[in-house]
């Protein structure tokens, strides 16, 4: 998990201590944040974009819940790990409904816990490579629609993985006959 940004919020002064020393014990190159209560922890979240968020459920002023509701709204997409020393089943139901990544109660178990914050860091990390592979698809294919000249793509390993309606009426050459051939088996001169 290394250079993995974390976000602990809770009123508990003792936890804010006890909880990021043993994290960075198991956890090697962890960066832990933390706030004692939600606008502070929603300032931050609007700074950073954190690979997890771990929140009490019962924080004075604004609960964990509505804590989570402010970050899916921010932060679309942060796993938010809950915690409480409140043993409800409804609390649970409640924040997994709302979009919680996991509910964890204490006293924390911590090899779960570690398990589950590691998963959610897992997580977000392949979130923020799709969502970058997806934009680097959209461009290029923009890129492709507008140019006017007949075009395919050859991958390194010499297989067509694009032919564009110009290259088809420059060749004859239909799309559906050349895409996933080789080039050198489809492609007269190639």
């Amino acid at each position: 998990m290394s250079e993995a940004r974390i976000l602990i919020v809770d009123d508990d002064e003792a936890l804010l201590e006890a909880l990021p020393e043993a994290l960075r014990m198991r956890m090697n190159g962890i960066q832990i944040d933390t706030s004692q209560t939600a606008p502070t922890a929603l300032e931050l979240i609007r700074d950073i974009d954190y690979d997890a968020v771990v929140s009490e459920i019962k924080l004075p002023g604004m609960d964990g819940l509505a804590l989570l509701t402010e970050i899916n709204e921010l932060r679309p997409g942060t796993p938010t790990l809950l915690i409480t020393g409140h043993g409800e089943h409804d609390l649970a139901v409640q924040a997994l409904r709302g979009g919680a990544f996991d509910f964890v109660q204490k006293p924390i178990d911590r090899d779960y816990f570690v398990a589950s914050l590691e998963r959610a860091i897992r997580m977000r990390r392949l979130d923020r490579q799709v969502h970058q592979q997806r934009v680097e698809l959209e461009r290029h294919a923009r890129v492709l629609q507008h140019v006017d000249r007949g075009v395919f793509l050859v991958d390194e390993t010499g297989i067509v993985r694009y032919w564009n309606p110009a290259a088809q009426a420059i060749t004859g050459l239909e799309a559906r006959n050349i895409i996933g051939c080789r080039a050198l088996d489809v492609i007269p001169g190639w």
